[in-house]
């Protein structure tokens, strides 16, 4: 990576991952001081009121009239819209938690600049793949989002320049309270609605970007932080000096207690999030394919729905691979250390180090969210085989 005006290769957290902080700050959801009051005011959620009532209500319609399809399709936007304006108050409760976590990370960038030039390839390596993750992610949630405008947006054009019968196309089609369809149409009905879709369109893919992106910068992190503590490992041990072998090993127990720590964080900060993902997932993958099955063609909401599908899916894969990655990561540090030829060493005290060491090691590192839902890529393919098991109820 070049050097910057200052001297230093790594920039801190926020200039490194600028796309997600900005769009954690456009929602209203990255933990800053300055911030909190407007956060704690819920400006965008007072906001998302209507059309949550409007939802509910149209979901109460589907019910009476047994439409299962379009009674599906609105609960999957009414859950979206929820999980986004969830994840807004999370960042609120969890601020200080949130806040360590970004300012640990920080202080780890400024640290790496220091590191020689080996250990500073596993850095520039680490934030490549986070920033390839970024980018990918990103895509995923805009072209997901972006489709359901899009789609409307072609369809009003196609049929008023190239039919003989114009009409109208919502962003989503629901009923609006005590409006009929030739209302709801008319202007400036149409054009308002339409607009406030837009909206909560941008807030929803506000809520499902940064927040959940910086979760997976901050597993790429303690995945690194592993790869430095194995690459240490292999300057521990100084036969020739005693001493520093001994400063070493000291500095390696607070290298792994730090990694302890962030994991630690990092659980009390999102696992309510994670569980609620997990739950998100196994339903909206569901109600997405009952979706696309149910089409008899393919039309401008089916694919939105197909990309909706694959969202979910991702949704739930990228926590559950990271988590996989670091318990992997993390379980190849017994190894490193037990092929340090420890067992030469003269010294008990260093011997009995690297042995405490190599337990504390072979202890897996999970992440298991309130002690209910452990994250591996078992647990994606679990998930997976529950949503389609709803999919077969949700088409008898």
């Amino acid at each position: 990576m070049p050097l910057q005006e200052n001297g230093k290769i790594f920039k801190s957290l926020d200039e490194t991952y600028n796309r997600f902080t900005f769009l954690l700050a456009v929602g209203l959801m990255y933990p800053n001081p300055k911030t909190d009051k407007m956060r704690t005011a819920g400006v965008i959620y007072l906001l998302c009121v209507p059309m949550f009532l409007i939802l509910c209500n149209d979901i109460r319609i589907r019910q009476q009239n047994n439409d299962v399809q379009n009674l599906v399709r609105q609960v999957v936007i009414f859950v979206a819209l929820m999980f986004a304006n969830t994840k807004s108050f999370l960042t609120i409760i969890y601020k200080k938690e949130l806040r360590e976590i970004y300012d640990s990370i920080n202080v780890d960038y400024a640290a790496f600049n220091d590191l020689p030039e080996d250990f500073q390839e596993l850095v520039e390596d680490t934030i490549n793949k986070s920033k390839s993750l970024e980018t990918v992610w990103l895509a995923i949630v805009s072209t997901t989002g972006g489709i359901f405008p899009g789609s409307a947006l072609l369809l009003n054009v196609y049929f008023f320049l190239f039919t003989d019968t114009p009409r109208r196309f919502m962003l989503h089609e629901c009923h609006i309270w005590n409006l009929t369809p030739e209302q709801q149409y008319s202007s400036p009905v149409y054009e308002i609605f339409f607009l406030y879709c837009c909206f909560i369109t941008l807030v929803i893919v506000l809520g499902f970007s940064g927040f959940d992106g910086m979760f997976s910068i901050c597993m790429f992190h303690l995945s690194l932080k592993i790869k430095i503590i194995m690459k240490k490992l292999e300057y521990v041990l100084d036969k020739s000096d005693l001493a520093k072998t001994k400063a070493n090993i000291a500095q390696i127990l607070r290298d792994q207690s730090e990694v302890y720590n962030l994991r630690d964080k990092l659980l009390k900060g999102y696992e309510v999030w994670l569980v609620l993902i997990f739950i998100l997932s196994v339903t909206q993958t569901a109600m997405a394919l009952s979706q696309i099955t149910s089409s008899k063609q393919m039309s401008g909401a089916t694919l939105s729905f197909i990309l909706f599908g694959v969202t979910c899916t991702a949704h739930i894969y990228f926590p559950c691979y990271l988590s996989s990655e670091v318990t992997h990561t993390a379980a190849k540090v017994s190894d490193v250390l037990y092929s340090t030829q420890w067992e030469d060493i003269s010294d008990t005290s260093i011997r009995r180090s690297i042995m405490f060491m190599i337990a504390r090691a072979q202890k897996p590192m999970v992440f298991k969210a309130m002690d209910l839902i452990t994250f591996n890529m078992e647990m994606f393919m679990s998930v997976m085989q529950t949503a389609y098991s709803m999919l077969t109820l949700l088409r008898k």
